[in-house]
């Protein structure tokens, strides 16, 4: 894979000159060379291609590719916390769909597992691959942002360093207009796709920093596309010119394309699908997370879904713990002295006090 599969070196010479002009007009030496953004560029082109063809996790013993197994999700046209009426959760529109025809900046909310990562490296894989789906825009640049750990580190840098425009000033930077006219200029001259994944990732003492980078981004770019994605519950920036979805939970026919996909064996699907619908857990399937982990249990057992106490537990631990452990993650949040150990008894006690009540009502109900 090469960079001049996707941008000129036309391109590449217009970009540096106008980044040498910033220098200039602020009086900086110029520090960085036109093949230092070439040669960046690549490297990360060939992150994005590993990081988004494959599928992988703990529990699934091989690896499967992303073009065999997603499906198109519904996304809402409304987030959750926003609307106002049940009808609302009626109104969707399938992802594809908004790839194919948004115009606008565009925010991915979801609960956890609910395909928000998955989704963006689908459309990472359609950027590098599919002609039909570009719509002008050269490459994908994709940053996970629970990568913007340290305080000093903004949004701004990291860009610039990703595409080899190394700043040696170590000044704060998050809105020096300076760094700020590089970042823009350099990304409206290449016009990618860029993809920040996880918002909700990124530590609670940054996220205001943060946040007010990539309006500012989504507000300033003409050139270039961002998408950007959050758990809904962590998500509260308001940007002017983009689009908010939710992603909704799956369909009984999506869950069927998805084990079909999942198993490339008809049959195998079928008998996986019949044990599902008939467990008491087939609601843990609504997300794509936790239905990609059942079917990688059912494939390392003896073809059978395990009893329900092994599945609860397992599907807890993934939400509560082991997902973040996976991805390297430890948030920092509201809620970092509230450990799973504790959210988990916490979620037991509530489950049997619940479990309690419910019963005494039917009790009362049925006398």
């Amino acid at each position: 894979m090469f960079v001049f599969e996707y941008i000129t070196s036309k391109v590449l010479d217009e970009a540096f000159s106008k980044i040498k002009k910033i220098y200039s007009d602020n009086n900086q030496n110029v520090k960085i060379k036109k093949n230092d953004i070439e040669n960046s560029i690549n490297i990360h082109l060939k992150y994005v291609n590993n990081l988004s063809e494959l599928i992988s996790f703990k529990d699934l013993q091989n690896k499967k590719a992303l073009k065999n197994t997603f499906i198109d999700l519904n996304l809402y046209l409304t987030p959750l916390k926003d609307q106002v009426a049940n009808i609302e959760k009626e109104k969707s529109v399938s992802l594809n769909d908004v790839l194919e025809n948004e115009s606008n900046h565009t925010i991915i909310l979801g609960q956890v597992g609910a395909g928000k990562t998955t989704a963006m490296k689908k459309v990472c894989q359609r950027c590098l691959f599919d002609e039909k789906f570009k719509k002008g825009y050269s490459f994908p640049i994709f940053i996970e942002l629970k990568d913007l750990k340290n305080e000093k580190k903004s949004l701004i840098k990291y860009i610039l360093e990703l595409l080899g425009v190394v700043i040696e000033n170590e000044k704060e930077i998050a809105l020096n207009e300076f760094y700020y006219k590089i970042c823009v200029t350099i990304l409206d001259s290449l016009s990618p796709i860029l993809i920040l994944d996880g918002f909700d990732e990124v530590d609670i003492d940054l996220r205001e920093k943060v946040g007010n980078e990539i309006r500012k981004l989504c507000l300033s770019l003409n050139n270039s596309f961002i998408f950007l994605t959050s758990r809904t519950t962590d998500f509260n920036v308001d940007i002017e010119n983009a689009s908010y979805y939710e992603i909704s939970t799956l369909s009984s026919f999506q869950i069927a394309d998805f084990v079909k996909n999942w198993f490339q064996s008809d049959k195998e699907a079928e008998e996986f699908l019949f044990q599902l619908f008939n467990s008491p857990y087939k609601d843990f399937a609504l997300r794509p997370l936790n239905l990609a982990h059942i079917c990688a249990i059912y494939e390392r057992g003896d073809k059978k879904i395990p009893e329900p106490k092994t599945i609860y537990s397992k599907i807890i631990n993934l939400l509560l713990k082991e997902w973040d452990e996976q991805r390297s993650l430890y948030r920092k949040n509201k809620f970092f002295s509230f450990p799973p150990e504790k959210k988990r008894e916490f979620l037991s006690t509530l489950s049997f006090g619940l479990s309690i009540k419910i019963k005494k009502s039917q009790s009362s109900y049925n006398n």
